[in-house]
């Protein structure tokens, strides 16, 4: 049993060490949607291949089970490209090679020739309900604008017949003039001014305009006999009736324009359901079929003789559809299609509009509806007209192979880099002269024609881009070849020189032959004020010796004005040089005098060693209100601890930048630590202070101070107060009156029962302290001098919780309730 048991815990701990192996695997994620190659270790990368080469699969059969798993297109190439430069030769920047592999054709080639599911296609012909967008013909009833609106203002048409609630307009112009609007009355009657009523309805428009003008030469408008007088009659509202659509998507009556057909009701009514035909609608009028609409003679050939005007009471019939098929692939209106009685597979592609641009023509595939199954068939382009598809049809048309033929490609160095048709005999030579020519930089000794044919075999051919230009040993190219010129920028990466020092402005510079030292001073902004010119010193590299020598020092000298010299010093590939500073140069010492002076501001000292006495004097003393007991030195210290912390914090930061190195964008990196600690971040700031009294006797080298770069001094304002603060009863601010602290303990109300008094301590205007001393257990107190402020403290382990009344109030209720609790039980006992 024991046995058992360790085996069941032996097996549990494999589990979990392969699933936890199985985890570390991005590529064994159920979904790699929003997988990001960027993310992946060069470890995981290393995996991946080895799991490539051991399944054997193409790199089309990975492309495929990457895109089934989510793994979007660019995500895939990104993938191939990472695992390509992983196996560049170490040291090669050169990726011009990369393009001849046309890793699009390899994703296309991915999906099936028809890139459709053939099984998922099938689904109308399994009795799924098909989308109306995708029914040929519902296109018309989707779009609004084509819609018709029964008050729109229409030209009246010659053969219109005049029916009850028509409004027409009656206008005279020329000798006699008349303008009158005429209602048509139930009986089909109007009322002519100054000819009377008369019957109209039923005639067509021009009919009654020739009534209407005979009745009127009768009856005192005799001009328009003579044609002096013109008369024009319109209509200018037409009548509305009701008309019914049955089969449609919204089936009902419809209240229709007079001038409406057939079209305009369909749409109204948003045209056949999904069952519905759009071949075979019937018009019914009076109960007698009166025409028989075909959608696709108007979509196709533009008949719209079928389209009959709408009379009252007509009778829009939809029946169901008898004979409908599918179409997909590349043809340019995929979708289902309704075929009559002997149209042909042509006909079909005649609706759709035809093949796509990339379609295979020659052939297309059927999927048949048989008794029990689905049946297979090809049909080739001969038996187009003869082939009628049956219903329930799927009918598929592939594309061309997804590949290039007659291709060769030219990249690097190159001025027109890219894709060209292989024709006439192409050779390196003339590719070379297609593509703009060479350009300045490119390498001449040797280039690479990388030959990669459709039976998948790879080699290389070499050939010296000199002999080519100049017409020699060229090179014919085949089908696929793609040619790199490799590009002296990218082999040969620009040297450098570096500027240090006493310069303007200090950095790397490029190396060019004949650079001398002044040369690259002068790129490097000139000499600063405080450089030393007469002493320039450059080191230069040197190749390993015996003596383990590594560098060589060299000097040079010039002046300010780097004046030309007869034999200057020149460089070679990453030298260093050093400017030295000018040990004599002193740059002027600038500080700050705010506060209580009778001319502050900005002044600079006028010696190295100028006393805080003399920069008083300079100042004009103090004014009125200083007071000038003391005076305040604010030093700026470097701080000895900020370099430590920034190195701490730089080398956490690079081992963060080490572990998400890959894909990380400079862009979008917040700012680093490092990065926010500013230049005051570096410096302490020390406060000096300076008794007047002391520095006015006149000992300059006991109490007076030397100034300092930067220093601020400042005076404070005579403040005639002392405040309290701490733990008194009251803490208030009250005049100076005396130097006893006792008895501005007193004005505070005295101390409260947390106080410390041992400890009482004085804060002097100018930031010293001064405590309370003990000496045979007698307290003697610090003076209190005008401005200053007592303190006192609070008692040692005392919290500053029990002080909270909240918290007094509870523990008064949780003593009451113990108490309470304790009586009780005595009493229970007893």
């Amino acid at each position: 049993m024991e046995l058992k048991s360790r085996s069941y815990l032996l097996l549990a701990f494999l589990i979990m060490l392969f699933s936890s192996a199985i985890a570390q695997e991005p590529f064994y994620r159920k979904s790699l949607t929003n997988f990001k190659v960027e993310n992946l270790s060069p470890d995981q990368l290393s995996s991946f291949q080895q799991q490539l080469t051991q399944s054997k699969m193409s790199e089309q059969e990975m492309v495929r089970y990457l895109l089934s798993k989510g793994m979007s297109i660019d995500e895939i190439s990104k993938l191939r490209f990472r695992i390509m430069n992983q196996q560049l030769v170490p040291g090669s920047n050169n990726k011009a090679g990369i393009d001849q592999l046309d890793f699009l054709d390899l994703l296309l080639n991915s999906k099936d020739s028809a890139g459709l599911d053939l099984m998922d296609s099938l689904g109308y012909a399994k009795g799924k309900m098909e989308e109306d967008k995708l029914i040929f013909g519902a296109e018309l009833f989707l779009n609004s604008k084509m819609g018709f609106a029964s008050d729109m203002q229409l030209a009246t048409p010659a053969n219109y017949i005049i029916g009850p609630k028509d409004v027409l307009t009656l206008t005279l112009f020329g000798y006699q003039e008349l303008s009158a609007e005429l209602k048509v009355l139930p009986d089909g009657k109007i009322n002519v001014p100054y000819a009377g009523i008369m019957a109209v309805g039923g005639l067509t428009i021009e009919q009654a305009m020739l009534k209407v003008k005979e009745s009127m030469q009768k009856s005192g408008y005799a001009t328009l006999r003579t044609g002096e007088t013109k008369l024009q009659m319109t209509v200018s509202q037409y009548r509305t009736f009701p008309v019914t659509v049955i089969g449609a998507k919204a089936s009902g009556t419809y209240m229709v324009s007079s001038v409406a057909n057939a079209f305009h009701a369909l749409h109204q009514a948003k045209g056949p359901a999904r069952r519905g035909s759009y071949r075979d609608i019937e018009l019914i009028r009076k109960g007698e079929i009166i025409q028989k609409i075909d959608l696709y003679s108007f979509m196709v050939d533009g008949n719209q003789k079928q389209f009959l005007n709408l009379q009252e009471n007509d009778i829009i019939n939809i029946p169901a559809y008898d004979h409908r098929v599918t179409l997909k692939g590349e043809i340019k209106t995929p979708g289902y299609f309704e075929l009559k009685d002997g149209e042909s597979l042509a006909t079909l592609l005649k609706y759709c509009g035809g093949f796509t641009t990339i379609a295979y023509q020659e052939r297309v595939y059927v999927e048949k509806v048989a008794t029990n199954e689905f049946v297979s068939r090809d049909i080739e382009k001969p038996g187009f007209d003869r082939y009628q598809p049956g219903n329930g049809d799927v009918v598929y048309v592939g594309s061309i192979v997804k590949r290039n033929s007659q291709r060769v490609a030219i990249g690097g160095a190159i001025m027109r880099p890219g894709y060209y048709g292989l024709h006439d005999s192409l050779t390196v030579g003339k590719l070379i002269k297609r593509a703009g020519g060479l350009k300045e930089s490119s390498l001449m000794t040797r280039g690479l024609v990388y030959r990669a044919g459709h039976d998948h075999q790879i080699s290389y051919l070499r050939f010296n881009p000199s002999d080519i230009v100049a017409g020699k040993n060229d090179l014919a190219l085949a089908d696929g070849d793609s040619v790199v010129i490799a590009d002296r920028a990218i082999l040969f990466p620009k040297e450098i020189v570096t500027v240090t020092g006493e310069v303007n402005s200090p950095g790397y510079f490029v190396y060019g032959e004949k650079m001398t030292v002044l040369d690259v001073i002068l790129l490097a902004g000139g000499l600063t004020e405080s450089s030393l010119p007469s002493k320039i010193e450059i080191a230069r590299r040197v190749e390993g010796n015996k003596d383990f020598e590594i560098s060589k020092i060299l000097e040079a000298a010039t002046d300010r004005n780097l004046m030309l010299q007869a034999q200057e010093l020149e460089l070679k590939a990453q030298d260093f040089v050093i400017v030295r500073k000018n040990p004599n140069y002193i740059p002027q010492r600038k500080i700050e005098l705010t506060g209580q002076f009778k001319y502050p501001g900005t002044y600079i000292l006028s010696r190295q060693k100028e006393y805080l006495s003399e920069v008083i004097e300079r100042a004009g003393g103090f004014n009125d209100l200083a007071d000038d007991r003391y005076v305040l030195i604010y030093r700026k210290q470097l701080n000895p601890f900020f370099n430590k912390m920034k190195e701490e914090i730089e080398s956490k930061e690079a081992e963060v930048d080490n572990e998400f190195s890959i894909g990380t964008s400079k862009q979008k990196k917040l700012a680093s630590p490092v990065q926010t600690m500013n230049t005051a971040d570096s410096l302490l700031i020390d406060t000096i202070s300076v008794n007047y009294a002391s520095l006015r006797s006149g000992d300059k080298t006991k109490f007076d101070i030397h100034l300092q770069e930067g220093d601020v001094v400042n005076v404070l304002q005579f403040q005639n107060t002392v405040s309290m603060k701490g733990e008194v009863n009251n803490k208030v601010t009250v005049n100076h009156s005396s130097t006893s602290l006792r008895s501005y303990l007193r004005d505070a109300g005295g101390l409260t029962r947390f106080a410390d008094p041992r400890r009482v301590y004085v804060i002097h205007a100018d930031g010293s302290s001064s405590s309370t001393r003990r000496f045979l257990g007698l307290r003697f107190y610090p003076k209190v001098e005008p401005g200053s402020v007592v303190m006192v403290p609070l008692k040692h382990g005392q919290d500053e919780r029990i002080k909270d009344p909240s918290r007094m109030a509870a523990t008064a209720s949780i003593l009451a309730s113990t108490t309470g609790l304790i009586f009780a039980l005595i009493n229970l006992l007893n």
